[in-house]
């Protein structure tokens, strides 16, 4: 049955989903099976705001209005994060199911639950205006990478087509001490929508943001290996 889809309202939607699932290739570390610690809020609120964070940058809303189901999803190759995220939030009270997406190297993350639907509509808003770390942690997890443009170089580069989205993070990264301002990136082909990226240069930098924001995803540990960023050329390496 064909489903009506009900995305997050322009001006919090990401980029194309799943943008992650284009084949991080980065081995699991024993973080996994850590659990949020409270910074400022309680666990609850720190797991639901991490997971708004990264659904905004690589998941849906879908509302299938017909049989009444309301659907939350979010989507990465790393299968093992995804159960940590999946474990997480059934201690917050949403139970998920994972599958994979059919000839493709990447999983989604489904919940099928009308009050964490209107749960992430709800906080989304605030959120973006007031960003917290576990929030942030979810944007950079979701869209974020290390690179390493030339050698003895690092770099944090996030990623996203919607400003709103990496003016939360900026915004965020400014109350640690780390100036990045959204900048575009690369040529926009036709119908395509324009890229922004922020960068934050530096192994120091990069380990600050490691230290202050709760970043999950694997592809960040250990912080000094990143990925090299094949040909893409940077006036500023």
């Amino acid at each position: 049955m064909k489903a009506r889809l009900t995305t997050l309202p322009d001006e919090l939607r990401g980029g194309a989903w799943p943008s992650s699932a284009r084949a991080v290739r980065c081995p699991v570390n024993p973080w996994m099976g850590v659990t949020f610690k409270p910074v400022g809020g309680s666990i609850f609120m720190e797991i639901v705001e991490y997971f708004i964070g990264f659904l905004l940058g690589d998941g849906y809303l879908y509302h299938y209005k017909k049989e009444g189901k309301y659907l939350v999803r979010v989507a990465d190759s790393s299968k093992e994060f995804l159960e940590m995220l999946r474990t997480e939030m059934l201690s917050a009270g949403y139970k998920g199911h994972i599958y994979k997406i059919k000839g493709r190297n990447a999983y989604v993350l489904e919940f099928s639950n009308k009050k964490l639907y209107y749960l992430c509509l709800e906080l989304a808003t605030n959120l973006l205006k007031n960003p917290t770390a576990p929030f942030v942690a979810g944007l950079i997890d979701a869209e974020g990478s290390l690179q390493k443009p030339r050698r003895g170089s690092l770099r944090l580069v996030v990623t996203n087509t919607n400003l709103t989205l990496l003016h939360a993070v900026s915004n965020h990264l400014r109350q640690i001490g780390i100036e990045a301002t959204p900048k575009p990136y690369g040529k926009t082909r036709r119908g395509e929508r324009q890229r922004y990226r922020i960068i934050v240069y530096g192994k120091e930098k990069i380990t600050r943001i490691i230290s202050a924001i709760p970043l999950r995803h694997p592809k960040f540990y250990p912080p000094p290996r990143g990925r090299k960023s094949g040909n893409e050329r940077d006036p500023h390496p």
